[in-house]
């Protein structure tokens, strides 16, 4: 009953701390405290990435933590044991994510532990939507792309100017035994499972924030070796992102429901609101009732405006 009490608490403590709109490291350092009260861990490293799936370590591998390369290469030296993965997700929006460990003297996490963590991602997932939502997102400033080569064990092997500028703006991530933002690994990664042929693979790309809150769009590509015996390579390419890339950051800030989606889409691409209701088989009557939801939440009152905001420049949200 006592454990029942520290979880409810916990959860109500955090839900009125996602509710504040605080920028995200500060939403991140407050949330550790918060969660510690409810469940020990020695270290917490929170990332942006887009994990499918979350559970604790311990339960992956059976209880043998060493059939776990990442166990055995980062925390093992770490004095590292059990951690668990939180994915913070709200709708079909992955928001961010978060790794709790133990020392390898502590218990595991119990199930108990593991069912309130899952029960808090949600309202975590909200607090880090509305931090982007009341920060307001735009391209980062004007500079060339910048191209980083890395191996296959994440290590640099060489980088363009460029890209060592972007890398300078890149805030350090919350977690130990990174060289690279996350995001940049993340993306490296698919593209060498995407070149292995491993299936369900996404495409490598996706986005990341500067400390100065604009987005660069990164990109990865695996490199073929001049002869057999050459060492694997992925190039990474870094560039301010483009008003088209922020799009559906921006929809998914906004809230718009699948609907509202495609209906947005078909817009964008000019066609007639007729030819809208008719391809959706809605009655221009219903088509209107989707726009003026779709304008409301995007803060804009025309098709010109959608435009402006979602592609030919990035406003200020509010």
């Amino acid at each position: 009953m006592e454990t029942e009490q520290r979880y409810r608490t916990a959860y109500d403590s955090i839900a009125r701390l996602c509710g504040q709109g605080l920028p995200g490291n500060d939403l991140f350092t407050r949330l550790s405290g918060h969660l510690r009260k409810a469940v020990a861990f020695r270290t917490a490293g929170w990332l942006r990435l887009d994990p499918k799936t979350a559970q604790s370590l311990w339960q992956a591998t059976n209880g043998q933590l060493h059939r776990s390369t990442r166990y055995r290469t980062i925390l093992a030296d770490l004095g590292n044991g059990d951690d668990v993965r939180m994915v913070f997700r709200s709708g079909s929006s992955v928001w961010g994510s978060a790794c709790l460990a133990r020392t390898a003297t502590d218990p595991p996490f119990s199930r108990r532990d593991i069912s309130f963590l899952a029960r808090v991602c949600e309202p975590i997932a909200r607090g880090l939507r509305l931090s982007h939502l009341l920060a307001g997102d735009q391209a980062a400033g004007p500079a060339p792309p910048g191209v980083l080569i890395v191996g296959d064990d994440d290590s640099v092997i060489s980088l363009s100017e460029a890209a060592r500028h972007w890398l300078a703006q890149l805030p350090p991530d919350n977690a130990r035994g990174l060289d690279l933002p996350a995001a940049i690994l993340s993306a490296a990664t698919q593209a060498r499972a995407l070149a292995a042929g491993r299936p369900g693979v996404g495409i490598p790309e996706g986005r990341v924030r500067t400390s100065a809150g604009g987005w660069l769009r990164l990109h990865a590509a695996r490199l073929t070796p001049n002869d057999r015996h050459g060492g694997g390579q992925t190039a990474v390419i870094l560039e301010p992102a483009k008003p088209a890339d922020l799009s559906p950051l921006i929809l998914d800030l906004h809230g718009l429901t699948n609907r509202e989606r495609q209906i947005t889409q078909l817009l964008l691409r000019g066609l007639p609101t007729a030819d809208i209701a008719q391809i959706l088989f809605i009655s221009r009557h219903t088509l209107g009732d989707h726009m003026k939801a779709i304008f409301d939440k995007l803060g804009v009152s025309s098709r010109p405006e959608l435009t402006a905001l979602l592609l030919d420049q990035v406003l200020a949200t509010t």
